[in-house]
């Protein structure tokens, strides 16, 4: 018998804004722009769009997507950063709801 553990971790906007504002420092490998001033939350095309104060005329320059794997990447960064364990061998997997993401983490455990 396998002990298996399903474990959801929910980032609303004000969690996930928090997140985004570090994410240069917690995720350098995003390459996000600096200034992240909110947060769009996309489920139809389970996607995040972070908007930035930027003095670019073009509209496009001030939104930046980011996607179900690129989420997961901040949200784990983030978890590590506040001591939220995350287990490292489990499958992760994020959905984009109305005014939060969730990381879903599936994790077979421990045989007994």
């Amino acid at each position: 018998m396998t002990i298996k553990e399903r474990r959801q971790i929910i980032f609303d906007a004000e969690e996930l804004d928090a997140a985004l504002r570090e994410a240069n420092s917690i995720a350098p490998q995003l390459k996000l722009p600096d200034r992240h001033i909110a947060v769009e939350f996309c489920p139809s095309e389970g996607c995040i769009f972070t908007k930035y104060d930027t003095e670019k005329v073009d509209s496009n320059a001030s939104r930046f997507k980011l996607e179900g794997p690129l989420i997961a990447v901040l949200m784990i960064r983030w978890c590590n950063l506040k001591n939220i364990p995350v287990p490292k061998h489990g499958s992760k997997s994020v959905r984009v709801m109305d005014r939060s993401v969730i990381l879903r983490i599936d994790y077979d455990g421990v045989s007994l």
